[in-house]
């Protein structure tokens, strides 16, 4: 992919070529297996050069991220999801040590930022810039995963026509559920919090990031591809995309109308995946309110041995 342009894959790709999917390869020796400048992996003896890689950027954000806006609907499409039988070279690790002192310090600044995180249903429609929500991302791709398969992709929706088509199949969903799907005891539960099928934050939220779990891969001959720990990885990407937003500055709502197929038919998303969670991205309004909830104590959610 050439600046979300679908490229042929070229001659002479390798294994390990496959796995990054678009790729230009050649066959100067590369015995040390140390990179050549930006944009350049080894392996084996071969030196690999990611066509459009910026530095800045992980080689993943091609393939993981799909943005929807009014000035292009769809850029950025999905290349491969092959897995390489290639023995992947090791690098140092890039750790950062700190004295036990500033240790303490930096995790209780995080955990006093991340308790001021609530769940936000009243957005102003301020505008985002962008780079704010891709380097969001960046962060979620940086989430451990089964096999490093990364089953994952995000859809960032700024579009207010795309905004609508959602909001509309989102609430015919909910008002399913808030009239015949819901148990008694669910819709108790949920009556302390105000919450019905009228969601008018689809709309007034500058974005909507729509995540989904790709249950199967494809290789390059259209052979399924299992993945491992689907569930568990997206679920753990989605905890440090919430994080990354809130630390950021910005308000988040998680939205799970169900089902949620209809993702898939607005935001041009094949069977293989399967919708996760709608977050929904902003400022708060300026009168924006939230239940006076309290969060449990350490004893409550903790055992130690």
């Amino acid at each position: 992919m050439r600046g979300g342009v679908q490229c042929a894959p070229p001659l002479g790709q390798s294994a390990f070529g496959k796995y990054f999917g678009w790729i230009e390869s050649s066959a100067e020796p590369f015995a040390d297996r140390t990179a050549r400048g930006a944009g350049e992996v080894a392996c084996g003896v071969n030196r690999i050069n990611l066509v459009g890689y910026r530095p800045q950027d992980p080689w993943k954000m091609h393939d993981v991220f799909t943005s929807f806006s009014p000035q292009n609907k769809c850029v950025m499409k999905n290349t491969s999801n092959s897995i390489s039988t290639a023995l992947i070279p090791t690098i140092p690790l890039d750790y950062q040590e700190y004295p036990i002192e500033e240790v303490q310090r930096r995790s209780l600044e995080y955990y006093e930022n991340m308790k001021r995180r609530r769940t936000v249903r009243d957005y102003s429609r301020r505008k985002v810039p962008l780079d704010i929500i891709e380097n969001c991302l960046r962060t979620a791709d940086t989430a451990p995963n089964g096999a490093n398969q990364h089953p994952w992709h995000f859809v960032v929706v700024s579009d207010p026509e795309i905004k609508i088509q959602i909001r509309e199949a989102a609430e015919k969903e909910e008002q399913d559920f808030y009239k015949s799907r819901a148990s008694r005891e669910w819709l108790e539960a949920l009556a302390p919090l105000g919450t019905d099928e009228n969601k008018p934050f689809l709309e007034t939220a500058p974005y909507l990031i729509a995540i989904f779990a790709k249950v199967y891969g494809l290789d390059e001959k259209g052979k399924r591809v299992k993945h491992y720990y689907v569930n568990e990885s997206v679920g753990i990407a989605t905890g440090l995309l919430i994080s990354a937003i809130h630390h950021s500055g910005l308000a988040s709502l998680t939205h799970t109308p169900s089902p949620m197929r209809f993702l898939n038919q607005i935001l041009e998303r094949p069977e293989r995946e399967r919708p996760f969670l709608l977050l929904v991205v902003g400022y708060p309004a300026a009168d924006a309110r939230v239940p006076d909830i309290q969060r449990k104590s350490l004893p409550e959610i903790s055992t130690y041995f």
